[in-house]
C-alpha cells in the first residue's frame, strides 16, 4: 500500500516521500491552475458587483463565474437533492449537457456515474434521518396517518406519516416510512410493520393517535396497537382517541352513495370516454369536432378512478362542457350508443350544484400524491429512501439560508458595469 496526499484544489493524488520532503508538492501548487484561482480570489478584497435588487438586475445580461473555493462533496449533495425532490433519474449526472453546464460553472467539476450518485442519495437519506431523529427527541406527542398503496409493479407499499408540533408551535408533517408490505395484508401484518417502524425511530411512547381508512384489517391493526401501547402506559385518555377514522375516506363513501342517483349517467360518460380514447381515429375526430365548435378547454376527457369521487366529479364536468361536441360526434358515428339524453344532463345539473360545494370544501385534504412510474420501478428500499428524503427536504427543517450556503462555491454575476462596491472575503 502506498500513502498519497490529495491536492485540495484539483484533487490530484501526489506521492508521499519516506524522507519527508515536500518540494514536489510545492512545485505542483505553483503549476496548478485551480490553486492559482483560489489564491487570487482570497487575495482580492474589493470587486465591483451590480446591485442585486430585483429591479436593477438585467436577466438577459451575460454571466461569468467568479472563482471561489470549490467543494465537490457539497456540489454532489446539491445534485442529490435535485434528483430526490424533483424525482429525476440517477442517470441525470451522465447527461452530456448537464455535465457541460456544471463544467462551465466551475472547471473543477468532475463527472460521476449514476451508481455513485445513487450511493450519495442513500447517504443523504441516512444523514437526514438522523437529523429528524434528533428533532423527535424534543417532541412530546406525534400523530400518525397510515395507508396502503399498490404500484404499477403490483408491489404493495405502506406509508406512515408523522404529524407533530415543535417547540415554536409550528405544525410539521414528515413521511417516516414507505416500505414494501408483504401479503397477506392482515391486521397483524400491518400492526407489526407499524410497531417495527416506531421502534426504529424510538417514538413508541410518543404516539397520540393513528388515522386509518375504514378497512376491516385496519380496525384489527388499531386494536392490536391499542393493546400494545396500553401495556406501555404511554397513551393519552387511556387510548380512547388512538384510532381516528379518515374523514376523506368517510366522505368518499358518503358521496359514492349519493352518486348512485346518477349512476346511469356516470356509466354512459365513462363508456363514452373509453370508446373515444380506445381508437386514435375516434379521438382525432372528436378533437376535430371540439375545434369546429370553438370549444376551448384545458380539461379534456379523462377517465375517473372508482375510489376517488373527486375524479368522477371532474370527469362529469369535462363531459358536460363537451356535450355539444358529443352530439356532433354521435351524429357521425353509428356505432356510438352511450350519448346521455337532455333529461339526463338536466338531472346531472341538479346534482352538480351540491357536488361543487362539497368538492370545493374538501379539495385540499381529500387529494393524494402518487409516486412517478420511474420511482415505482426502483427497488423498494430505494423507493423508501427517495420518498422519505424528499418529504424531509421539502418539510422545512432546513434553514432558509441553506441554498445560499450550499451554492457559495459557484458565484454568478452579470458582466455589465456597476458602481456598487462589495467586499469579498475568503471562503
Amino acid at each position: 500500500m502506498e500513502n498519497k496526499v490529495k491536492c485540495k484544489a484539483c484533487e490530484t493524488l501526489l506521492t508521499k516521500n519516506s524522507s519527508g520532503t515536500t518540494t514536489h508538492w510545492r512545485r505542483h501548487l505553483e503549476q496548478c491552475d485551480y490553486h492559482k484561482l483560489q489564491q487570487k480570489s482570497i487575495k482580492q478584497q474589493n470587486i465591483n458587483f451590480p446591485s442585486l435588487d430585483e429591479g436593477d438586475v438585467d436577466l438577459d445580461a451575460p454571466y461569468v463565474s467568479v472563482p471561489g473555493y470549490y467543494d465537490p462533496t457539497k456540489i454532489r449533495e446539491l445534485i442529490c437533492k435535485i434528483i430526490i425532490v424533483h424525482e429525476l433519474p440517477f442517470c441525470l449526472v451522465e447527461y452530456t449537457w448537464f455535465n457541460v453546464l456544471l463544467k462551465r460553472l466551475n472547471p473543477s467539476y468532475k463527472k460521476v456515474s449514476r451508481n455513485t450518485i445513487r450511493s450519495d442519495c442513500m447517504r443523504l437519506y441516512e444523514s437526514e434521518k438522523e437529523k429528524l431523529k434528533r428533532t423527535f427527541k424534543d417532541v412530546r406527542k406525534i400523530s400518525l396517518t397510515c395507508d396502503l398503496w399498490t404500484s404499477n409493479q403490483t408491489i404493495c407499499y405502506m406509508s406512515l406519516v408523522a404529524h407533530y408540533i415543535d417547540a415554536d408551535w409550528s405544525m410539521h408533517c414528515r413521511v417516516i416510512n414507505f416500505l414494501e408490505l408483504e401479503p397477506p395484508h392482515t391486521g397483524v401484518v400491518i400492526a407489526n410493520a407499524i410497531s417495527d417502524c416506531l421502534a426504529s425511530w424510538r417514538i413508541e411512547d410518543k404516539i397520540a393517535s393513528i388515522t386509518f381508512d375504514n378497512a376491516s384489517s385496519n380496525d384489527s391493526a388499531a386494536n392490536l396497537l391499542l393493546a400494545k401501547f396500553t401495556k406501555r402506559g404511554s397513551l393519552w385518555f387511556y387510548g380512547k382517541f388512538l384510532h381516528i377514522r379518515c374523514c376523506a375516506h368517510i366522505l368518499n363513501l358518503i358521496v359514492q352513495d349519493g352518486l348512485a342517483v346518477i349512476k346511469h349517467i356516470i356509466d354512459k360518460v365513462r363508456d363514452t370516454i373509453k370508446y373515444i380514447k380506445k381508437s386514435n381515429n375516434r379521438a382525432y375526430k372528436f378533437s376535430a369536432d371540439i375545434d369546429s365548435l370553438n370549444l376551448k378547454s384545458d380539461m379534456g376527457l379523462a377517465i375517473d378512478s372508482y375510489t376517488r369521487w373527486g375524479s368522477t366529479f371532474k370527469m362529469l364536468q369535462s363531459a358536460f362542457f363537451c356535450r355539444s361536441a358529443l352530439d356532433v360526434y354521435a351524429a357521425g358515428d353509428a356505432n356510438y350508443r352511450w350519448l346521455p339524453t337532455p333529461e339526463e344532463w338536466n338531472l346531472y345539473c341538479e346534482v352538480n350544484d351540491a357536488l361543487s360545494v362539497i368538492h370545493a370544501a374538501t379539495e385540499e385534504f381529500s387529494g393524494g400524491r402518487v409516486i412517478s412510474d420511474y420511482c415505482s420501478s426502483l427497488l423498494p428500499s430505494t423507493v423508501q429512501a427517495l420518498v422519505c428524503t424528499s418529504s424531509w427536504i421539502r418539510g422545512g427543517h432546513h434553514k432558509s439560508t441553506d441554498l445560499e450556503d450550499d451554492t457559495n462555491s459557484i458565484v454568478l454575476v452579470p458582466t455589465q458595469a456597476s458602481t456598487t462596491n462589495s467586499v469579498v472575503g475568503s471562503n
